[in-house]
């Protein structure tokens, strides 16, 4: 009885090993939303955002992560998280906010905000057919 009982035990430890099996899709599945819904979902409007952006960075603080609020950087990195998925070829090339979004991290990091707003411009360009 006891021969049994270890090998139930066993085959109970093994079973979800072998139910997994190779398929490495289940393992990264996303969940078939629109951007807009994932929008919603996290409660943002990435285009507002962005021209927030715009603003902030057309009149420039010099103090206190370089007149970035902590809600607009968490914005912007969410909207990096709908539109430049991490582990997903990038196609939403403009606006990058994954690319911004890391500027705005260093921004409450030593750098000075001249630097920070001078790189956050030129990465807020985007050719009319980008957009």
């Amino acid at each position: 009885m006891r021969i049994h009982q270890k090998w139930a035990a066993l085959l109970l430890l093994f079973s979800p090993l072998v139910l997994a099996g190779d398929n490495g899709d289940a393992v990264n599945e996303r969940i078939p939303v629109t951007k807009i819904e994932m929008e919603a979902h996290w409660q943002l409007d990435c285009t507002d955002a962005w021209a927030a952006l715009r603003t902030a960075t057309a009149h420039p603080v010099t103090s206190g992560n370089c007149g970035f609020s902590a809600e607009l950087t968490r914005e912007i990195r969410l909207c990096g998280f709908i539109y430049q998925a991490p582990g997903v070829q990038v196609r939403h090339r403009c606006p990058d906010y994954r690319s911004v979004s890391s500027l705005l991290e260093q921004s409450s990091a030593s750098i000075q905000c001249s630097t920070v707003i001078s790189s956050l411009r030129e990465l807020m360009v985007c050719p009319p057919e980008m957009n």
